[in-house]
């Protein structure tokens, strides 16, 4: 087997045996097939398949290979190992009195504030052990696949990225900061600020630091859109 071939096949791990000759100087050939290849050997795994296919039939299931390639992609996309401080609330949520979400969770946030250090450890090690697990699964996969979903994961963080808060939106923030438990009813304190704020001289110090965020914000948006979504790395963790 020449040297491109066990390079290609070394690349989409593969084992270069996996394949008669004749099929691995096919794809060397075909661009198209190459390219189809490696995710029918990661989705379908049966290669004795593939061998049989005739060309117009693999063209004729890239379409769903693809869809189901890019679903696949998407479930580690959305994938995010959960904290120990999760953990522990998806295991007592069930039983903590409450009708209301939020009131189970503060519940549940005040009692694990109450558990010594060895009993948050508990939780911390289931983790660190999913959070291992899914390094590991990751990690078994080819390096082009790896890129991928590193590529997938900035464009979603790009798309997703929270917008800037407006100059009006930072200044009553603060202010209610500052009436922190002297004042409950926050409609009434919006007014005020609202007519305040048409006065009050620090209005242009708020507009100047939201302009400058809204302007990081779209160089960020424009850079993800201008490079590609292109990721510089090759190698290393999947976060």
């Amino acid at each position: 087997m020449s040297a491109a071939a066990k390079a290609y096949f070394a690349k989409h791990n593969v084992p270069a045996d996996s394949l008669p000759l004749r099929e691995v100087e096919h794809l060397l050939q075909c661009e198209f097939c190459a390219h189809t290849f490696p995710l029918w050997a990661f989705h379908n795994g049966d290669l004795t398949e593939w061998c049989q296919l005739t060309e117009t039939e693999r063209h004729g299931v890239v379409a769903q290979l693809q869809k189901h390639h890019q679903a696949f992609l998407r479930k580690y996309v959305k994938t995010k190992t959960p904290s120990g401080y999760q953990l522990y609330l998806t295991d007592h949520s069930r039983h903590t009195p409450g009708n209301q979400v939020m009131e189970r969770t503060r519940q549940l946030a005040a009692s694990w504030q109450q558990l010594s250090p060895p009993e948050k450890q508990v939780y911390q090690e289931r983790a660190d052990q999913l959070a291992q697990t899914y390094q590991q699964t990751i990690q078994s996969w080819s390096k082009p696949m790896q890129k991928e979903l590193r590529e997938m994961k900035e464009q979603r963080k790009g798309v997703s990225e929270k917008r800037p808060t407006s100059a009006f939106v930072m200044y009553l923030s603060d202010r209610w900061k500052e009436q922190k438990g002297l004042r409950s009813d926050y409609r009434q304190f919006q007014h005020e600020m609202a007519e305040q704020w048409k006065i009050d001289p620090r209005k242009h110090q708020y507009q100047d630091l939201a302009d400058r965020q809204q302007q990081a914000f779209q160089m960020r948006r424009g850079k993800v859109k201008m490079n590609g979504l292109e990721s510089d790395e090759e190698d290393g963790n999947i976060s």
